[in-house]
């Protein structure tokens, strides 16, 4: 009987270790792949306490005489599998002067003479959609024909949340629109003007 104990302490002591190297190694190796960026304290001690926890149920799992080794598992994958917070480097947008509008065909212009810069259209409900402004090669961001097809984005998400039939629903004002590669801001209000007639109902 002290053998078979002695066998289950041995294995649960190599089972901690175990888990102990597997954390140690997976920091050590997202220490490597992430770029130098300095730690705040805040961070690290919030890390080291999750550490001691999972360890912590760990050891009551192999000190039980059921253990549950799923719910021990579970604890050392949020440990193994927590990151910091990105740090969010923004653009200064306002250093960046408002561009002119360009609204122009690109069709029967071949896919090597195109480019596709995104757009983040912000209507006035919050809704958030991003389209492609698709635009010929050498020019300026195509943002006109861009929000068109930010419009029938918003107008097809309502439709199929709104469960309607035969009705795309109006879309609202546009109170930002940003070029994603370029970093360029638009006039919110000139966007509403020029496209009145795009973010109308629409019936099919």
């Amino acid at each position: 009987m002290n053998q078979i104990a002695t066998a289950g302490d041995l294995l649960a002591l190599k089972r901690r270790e175990a888990a102990r190297k597997a954390v140690e190694t997976r920091r050590a190796r997202m220490q490597g792949m992430a770029p130098p960026v300095q730690t705040k304290a805040a961070s690290v001690q919030r890390c080291s306490h999750s550490l001691q926890q999972a360890l912590a149920a760990f050891d009551l799992e192999a000190a039980s005489q059921s253990p549950d080794w799923h719910k021990a598992a579970l604890a050392l994958k949020r440990v193994l599998t927590e990151r910091p917070a990105p740090q969010i480097r923004k653009q200064n947008l306002d250093a960046v002067p408002a561009p002119v509008w360009h609204d122009y065909p690109v069709n029967g212009v071949t896919s090597f003479k195109l480019v596709n810069p995104t757009i983040i259209v912000t209507f006035a409900d919050g809704e958030v959609v991003r389209a492609p402004a698709v635009s010929r090669l050498g020019k300026p961001t195509n943002v006109g024909r861009g929000l068109r097809i930010a419009i029938a984005f918003y107008q097809a998400r309502k439709h199929r949340e709104r469960g309607l039939r035969y009705i795309w629903p109006p879309a609202p004002d546009i109170t930002a629109c940003v070029c994603e590669d370029t970093g360029e801001r638009y006039d919110p209000e000139q966007c509403t003007i020029r496209t009145v007639q795009a973010r109308r109902i629409k019936r099919r």
